[in-house]
């Protein structure tokens, strides 16, 4: 009798029921170590880019610091310098107007003083003579203005002389003043034999000539703001001031400045009409 025909796939398959599960069993296997591998390599590159990240933070945090710190040292040095700058032109500006107004002041004082030797020019050939007893005379006028141009001469030295900003100039007045006040005095007389009319006259000479130095020394101060310190002399210690006590014989000349000669001399003797030294005279 013959066998039925059964289908191919009613028939059992060959392969073992546990070979196939051992088969997948191994694939999950597999695939877990890949899933694994695939973590650690996503955890590293995450901790390394969490590392760089934190890093290039880091960088840029001690770079922005540094430079920041550069950018305030910058700005400081910036600030020390220009208040610096100010604090300069502050002090140059102060010492300018300071400087002004201490010129302005030599100015006015150096011209009080020329006023002052003004009043006292024309007085010239009386003053020698003010130790005369004058009274009830008709010169006692003349002599007593004479006697108050002195005075006002004598308050320069105390006022405004020592507003010069000048030594020099200063000692220079205050020299002319003790000219004066010995000539007025007369002392000089009483230690001359014979007081002719030739050593009046230069006597008279003396003191035109010593008051033009001064006076053009105060032309100085007011152009230039200085007076050389040799205009006191040879020795700036003891200013060289005429002796009216001094002999006649081998100095008959009237004084004349030795170590500077103020600028304007010559013209200043050719304008000064009392003078007999002046050597034009379009009456000669």
């Amino acid at each position: 009798m013959p066998h039925p025909i059964v289908p191919l796939f009613a028939l059992e398959s060959p392969i073992p029921k546990a070979s196939t599960d051992a088969v997948s069993s191994d694939s999950v296997k597999w695939t877990d170590v890949e899933l694994a591998h695939w973590t650690v390599v996503l955890a590293i590159a995450t901790i390394a880019l969490v590392a760089t990240t934190i890093w290039i933070t880091s960088t840029d945090r001690r770079r922005d610091s540094r430079r920041r710190k550069s950018d305030r040292e910058e700005a400081a040095e910036r600030l020390a310098e220009e208040r610096a700058e100010i604090d300069r032109r502050v002090a140059e500006e102060r010492k300018a107007a300071e400087d002004r107004a201490t010129r302005q002041r030599q100015v006015v004082a150096a011209t009080s003083l020329l006023q002052r030797i003004a009043d006292v020019d024309p007085f010239m050939r009386t003053v020698p003579n003010l130790d005369k007893q004058t009274q009830g005379t008709p010169s006692a006028a003349a002599y007593e203005a004479a006697r108050d141009a002195v005075g006002n001469l004598k308050k320069g030295a105390l006022a405004e002389a020592l507003a010069l900003h000048s030594p020099t100039g200063t000692r220079l007045y205050q020299a002319l003043v003790q000219l004066y006040l010995s000539a007025v005095d007369g002392r000089w007389k009483r230690v001359t034999p014979n007081v002719t009319p030739a050593f009046e006259e230069r006597t008279v000479g003396d003191l035109r000539h010593y008051t033009r130095h001064v006076r053009l020394c105060l032309h100085q101060l007011i152009n230039d703001g200085a007076i050389p310190v040799n205009a006191l002399g040879p020795n700036p210690d003891e200013p060289d001031i005429p002796n009216l006590a001094r002999s006649l014989d081998g100095d008959s000349d009237p004084w004349t400045p030795i170590a500077w000669t103020p600028p304007g001399w010559d013209l200043d003797s050719e304008l000064d009409l009392t003078d007999p030294n002046r050597r034009f005279d379009p009456y000669r």
